[in-house]
């Protein structure tokens, strides 16, 4: 859908993840799939210069 390789996708999704931005399930419906979630809404990011 956004034109991205698959792979780039994934190294970013296991970096939020490690981050604790993201949490990663594992799905099974046939075969193996991780299906990434997030807690919340909104992220504020406040830096200051």
């Amino acid at each position: 859908m956004l034109g991205r390789d698959l792979k780039n996708i994934n190294q970013d999704l296991k970096l939020l993840a490690d981050l604790g931005l993201v949490t990663i399930e594992v799905v099974k419906d046939g075969k193996k799939r991780l299906v990434p979630h997030v807690d919340y809404n909104r992220i504020l990011l406040e830096i200051t210069v």
